[in-house]
Parts: C-alpha cells; structure tokens; sequence
C-alpha cells in the first residue's frame, strides 16, 4: 500500500479552516471506490481530502509524483436533493419564482426534463393489454401537454407513465430518437375539500397566471370561467355538503378565501370541488341578479408535487441533473437556468447608500463568471430579501433579464461541516452522465470531474492532529437540520415527556418541517422504554401507521435519527419488522407499525407515501 505524506501549510491567501488548522494530506495509491475510500479515511486518518484553493489543489498533485495515472478521489459528492442558496450565504427568506405547472418530457437520450405545459411535443401514450408491442403508441402529432392527455385519454387509456430504467429504455427506443411528452406532471392545484382530486378545470384563456406573484386562490365568473387570484379579495362564495357531489349554496357576503373557507366548515360544509362541467352549471344557476362577477370556489395553490397522469405512484425517476442558477426576467419573476448560459447581472456593494449598493452589468457572462466578478469588484451578487427590493431591481435593470446570487448547489465535502466554495470542474462537468455520477475525481490536470462512486481509484486522506475520532458519515442533504440538537436523541435516552402525534397526513420531509417549525423534531426512538411510551401513546388511534424521525442517507444506505443542524442520531436500538429494511433505492424515510398485538415495528417506506405522525418537544 503506497502512502506518501507532506504537510501542506495553508498560508495566507488560502482558504483556512476556522481553527487554522495545519493538515497533513496522504495520497493513497490503493484502487477503492469512493466509499470504500471514505471508510478507509475515516479508519486510518481523518477523512477524504477537502479540495478550498487551485494552490491546494497542485500541492497535492505533486505528493502523488509519478504515482498518479489518470484521475483520484476527492471527498466531494452530491445527494439526492439539491438546495437553492444565496452566493453570499445570505439565508433564503424571500422568492418570487415564476409558477407555471411544468410537465415531464424526455429527450433524445432518455433523460426526463420539465418544461412548461404549453409548449408542443410528440407525445407517448399507453394501451391497458398483455401485448407489450400494443401497449405503448407514439403520437407523432405535436400538441401541449394538456392536449396530449386529452388525446391519449379518448384513443388510449392515458399518457405513459415509466415504472423503471427498463421501460424508460423501451419508450426511447419506440420514439426514435424524438422527444415526447410523458405522463408526469407538476400540480400545485388542490381542492378545499379533503381527498377530491384536481382532474377537471376550466382555466380562462392566460390563466392560471399568477400575476404579481401572490394568486393562490381560485374564483368562478358567471360564465363559468376560473381565475386565479389573491387569496384575500373580498368576494362572495359557495356553500356545498361534501366535495363534488353534495348539494350547493350560495353565500352573498364578501369575504376572503380563508375566511369563506371557515364559514362553510363551521357549518358541516366546504367550498366546492368541480369535477364536471355539470358542477358547474349548478354552481352558476345559484348565482342571483347581482353586480358580483367572481366567486370563491374551493381550489387553491399548495406545494408542488411531481405526479403521474393516471395516478401511477411515482417510483422512478431519471431527471437530466442540471446544476441550476437563477435569474429575474423582465416581468419581474425568477426562473431557474442552466449557469453556463451568458446573461447580465447585478451586483452589489456593503454600503448605506442605497443608489449606490447596487451596480447592474450589462455584460453576458455565465452565472460563475457574474459570482467572480462581482466579488473582484463588489461585493458579490445581489441577493434578494423581499418585494420591494426586488423591483428595486428590476427597475434598475431597465427591463433587461440578469443573474442573481441564487444557485442550486447539490455539492457538499465528506468532512462534516466544510462548506463547498472552490470549485474547479473541467470543461462541462459536473454532468452526471448516465444519471450516477455523485462522487468526484482529481484529474491528472487538477481539473475535477464527477463520477460514478463505484469506479475503483486511488485517493487523497488528511489526518487533522486536533481531531481525536473520524467524524460520523454526513447527513444527507435530504434532511439539513437547523433545530438545535437534541442531547436526549443523541445519547440514545428515552425520548422527552412532551410528545404531539399529529393526525393530519403529510409525506416525510413536509412532517419533519412540521415538527421542526412547531416543537423540536420528528420523535426518535432510542431505546425499548421510549418504543413502549410512544406505542402506548397512539394506541387508541384510528391510525396504525405514524411517521417518525428515522432517515437512510442516500450514498452510504445508513439509518439515522433526525437530531438537529448537520447531526444525526445513530441506531443504537432498533426495532425493524421482520425482513425490514428492504428497500434501499426508493424507501429512504422509516415509519412505526402498530400491531394487534399490541406492539410496534419500523418498516422503510418511500418518502412521499402521507402518514400522520409524531412530534416531541425539549
């Protein structure tokens, strides 16, 4: 086994650790994948090398002499999830992206993108039969999402949706290389009434259009024609008995959604779910002689969520993983973009003088160019706080669409805590090819490429003379905390006297929010006592099943508990059904199983499946 070692002093110039630590880096010429090299790291010296400046970067080069051939590890790798952030690190308080309902098409090489609804493709339908060769039908015809659905409806059974890598390799080759429309979709349109599905609409032409960014409500004209709009205009509503099928009232007095909302529950009632046009005909035929032309109805705007046409559960995806920047166009609104495209940009200054903090560039660079030459000359680029800032913005920006300091940034460094500034990829990577590559290799020139984790490499260990024990595995990004963490959870005693189940079911990542914004976390159960007082605690519910605050990380297929910022709780008690886990690919979240016979097992389950849950407080 090769090591060569040297000290590698981070002089002035550099960035340093917070510590001022002095590292000592350890090339490893031994071929690993990267998480065997991660392992072997963390056993022998502190962990995978952190990569902070291009003179850091060569320092390491010449350890390795002669020894490297072509390409090593580094501790850079992606998760799963990717979160946006200010170039700054300002923290992300305010957004105004642009809300269009964007559909899933795939392109020429089988990778999924997401696109607005409008815009014409081919498009894949499929046919319920036992005859694969039958099943599947490629429209040549182009036509909007909608449409396409519309179609695939009357001369099939419904657009395609795609159950797994095979079947998307199917589809690409039925299409010949064109792209098509599939059945995915993205509705954040949900209806008042609890379970009623968003299948039937009737949009006015333009609408749903978000106009000013704060239309999350719905209202119906006299003609039946439905508008989005602010949520706290005042206008009359209806009444009806259960969801799309119970009689109907109509309400004459204004109010707001949220307030017409209130009044139909306090009386047994909801707003309307609309289902068919024969809805809304009633709907209509119970307004009266009046000057009101708009009406609350019951459909409203929630969180995106990602969904099949024919109602499939999503259990594949092969999104094309662009690292995304963002920009402000010139209606004001913010649109995600690839970051090597050229565009202008703002930067600003730390000063009190308003006219003066910021500085628009009306030279095209690419979002990292934009990032380095506002900090050589500036600050950095602008980060957005509220509304009247950012038309502050765009007025200043004359109508010209720019580049703002929010990026999407899926990269993180293996050692817990280091932050991801430097980067150095060589020319057009990170690109993911083939949808797996989430580690990263130091190329012979220095330059980074991304890769599969599975590749066998040398690579580059640092020992850190302060650290007495390798850092535990990182979170995954998944789930990045910013409740303080809970000492309770971490050492694997009971869990605290306060705990909340909370009825209501919400998917994983929306539950641990909840838990977080209104107590501490998501409850975890350390230890068999903690198991019993929380089985016990739900016992008499109508519900058997409850989420709780177990997590698998993503690359290393470890279990967790939530515990706070950047920390976990390990899994020193466990609990696991027979045969459980079993999934590692698409069950990332655990859940709590009560049995009849009064006991309890963990089951891994996919993230997205809705359950009640429970929260507990410090």
């Amino acid at each position: 086994m090769g090591e060569t070692g040297l000290l590698i002093l981070l002089l002035a110039g550099f960035c340093v650790p917070a510590d001022n630590r002095i590292r000592k880096h350890v090339f490893v010429e031994t071929l690993k994948s990267w998480s065997a090299a991660q392992s072997y790291c963390r056993e022998n010296h502190t962990d995978l090398v952190t990569v902070h400046s291009q003179e850091e970067a060569k320092q390491l080069l010449n350890l390795t002499g002669a020894s490297l051939i072509a390409a090593a590890w580094i501790g850079l790798y992606r998760d799963d999830t990717q979160n946006w952030q200010w170039s700054n690190s300002d923290d992300v308080i305010y957004s105004n992206w642009r809300a269009d309902l964007f559909c899933a098409s795939v392109n020429s090489e089988g990778k999924w993108i997401d696109l607005p609804c409008h815009l014409q493709k081919a498009f894949m339908c499929y046919q319920e039969t036992s005859n694969i060769t039958e099943r599947y039908t490629l429209i040549q015809e182009l036509k909007t999402w909608t449409e396409a659905q519309q179609y695939c409806r009357e001369h099939h059974t419904d657009l395609v949706s795609v159950k797994n890598t095979s079947e998307n390799e199917e589809l690409v080759k039925k299409a010949q290389g064109k792209p098509f429309w599939i059945g995915l979709f993205n509705e954040p349109w949900k209806w008042s009434h609890q379970g009623d599905s968003y299948t039937f609409h009737t949009w006015v032409s333009g609408d749903p259009n978000n106009s000013g960014g704060n239309e999350n409500c719905v209202v119906m004209s006299k003609s039946g024609g439905w508008y989005d709009t602010a949520c706290n205009t005042l206008r009359p509503s209806f009444c009806c008995e259960g969801g799309s099928s119970g009689h109907c009232f109509y309400e004459g007095n204004k109010t707001t959604w949220e307030e017409a909302q209130s009044y139909c529950r306090n009386q047994g009632r909801d707003l309307p779910t609309i289902q068919d046009q024969a809805r809304v005909n009633e709907l209509t035929g119970l307004i009266p002689t009046t000057n009101n032309t708009l009406f609350w109805i019951g459909l409203y705007h929630d969180e995106e969520t990602w969904q099949w046409s024919n109602e499939d559960d999503l259990i594949y995806s092969n999104w094309e993983p662009y690292l995304f920047c963002a920009s402000i166009n010139s209606d004001r609104e913010w649109e995600d973009s690839v970051c090597s495209e050229k565009k202008a940009f703002m930067c600003y200054n730390e000063t009190s003088n308003i006219t003066e903090r910021y500085s628009p560039i009306q030279e095209l660079k690419t979002w990292t160019e934009a990032q380095q030459y506002c900090r050589e000359h500036h600050t950095d680029l602008v980060s957005v706080k509220n509304a009247s800032e950012n038309e502050e913005l765009v007025k200043k920006a004359q109508g010209k669409p720019f580049w703002i300091g929010l990026f999407n940034e899926p990269w993180k460094w293996s050692h817990q805590g280091d932050s991801y500034t430097f980067r150095n990829w060589d020319s057009r990577e990170p690109n993911s090819w083939g949808g797996n590559e989430n580690c990263v290799m130091l190329l012979k020139s220095g330059k980074w490429n991304d890769c599969g984790c599975n590749s066998q490499l040398p690579f580059f260990c640092y020992d850190d003379p302060k650290t007495t024990s390798p850092p535990s595995t990182p979170v995954s990004q998944e789930a990045e905390f910013s409740s303080p963490t809970s000492t309770m959870v971490a050492q694997g005693t009971p869990v605290p006297e306060e705990l909340h189940p909370i009825s209501h079911s919400m998917v994983w990542p929306e539950a641990w929010q909840y838990c977080r914004d209104h107590y501490t976390d998501l409850v975890s159960l350390t230890s068999l006592a903690a198991q019993n007082r929380v089985s016990e605690l739900v016992r008499n519910s109508t519900a058997s099943r409850f989420w709780i605050g177990l997590h698998r990380t993503v690359v290393y297929d470890n279990w967790y508990w939530v515990a706070g910022k950047d920390k976990k709780g390990p899994l020193n008690y466990t609990n696991w059904a027979p045969g459980e886990p079993n999934n590692p690919y698409y069950e990332h979240c655990g859940e709590m199983v009560l049995g009849e016979d009064g006991g309890a097992e963990w089951n891994d389950l996919c993230c997205y499946e809705k359950l009640p849950f429970i929260c507990f407080k410090d």
